[in-house]
């Protein structure tokens, strides 16, 4: 049974006990419970145009393709605790090995965010055309760039 979350739902995560949802149009994250299937409170305003959402420990983090920047929740009460300006057109997240990864589709490049500070550690890294999807493996990123029909692997 579809449920209403607001407007233009693009990306989704499930954690340890929320289902996390980004509204494009809304410019905003919903909560939503997954034992009851029902959105809890009120959207959460963040950057323009979330896309990419990804839980980790105590936070939530939102790439928001329409501002440059990522934004850190406070994952139990829902608090935005900052953004982060990282590369164009931020798109999708993945928490591996002490940071969160982000892909830069507009600038072809992956910014590494420190976890604990909310802070981009050292310069973007180059990839693919267009990068969109991102995962990690075992030492490394990887990233699924879609303008130029390949992958690139970080290496750690």
């Amino acid at each position: 049974t579809p449920i209403g979350v607001g407007a233009q739902p693009t990306g989704i995560f499930v954690g340890r006990a929320d289902v996390w949802v980004t509204l494009k149009g809304d410019d905003a994250v919903q909560r939503v419970d997954p034992s009851t299937a029902t959105p809890v409170g009120s959207p959460i305003p963040v950057g323009d145009e979330p896309h990419g959402i990804v839980e980790s420990g105590r936070n939530v983090w939102v790439a928001n393709a329409g501002s440059g920047t990522v934004t850190r929740i406070e994952r139990r009460s829902g608090k935005v605790l900052g953004e982060t300006r990282v590369g164009a057109d931020p798109h999708e997240l993945v928490v591996a090995f002490g940071f969160l990864w982000v892909t830069n589709t507009g600038d072809n490049t992956v910014s590494r965010i420190d976890t604990k500070t909310g802070k981009v550690v050292g310069s973007a890294i180059p990839v693919g055309q267009r990068p969109l999807g991102i995962d990690s493996g075992k030492e490394a990123i990887w990233v699924a760039n879609h303008g130029d029909d390949t992958v690139t692997r970080i290496e750690l």
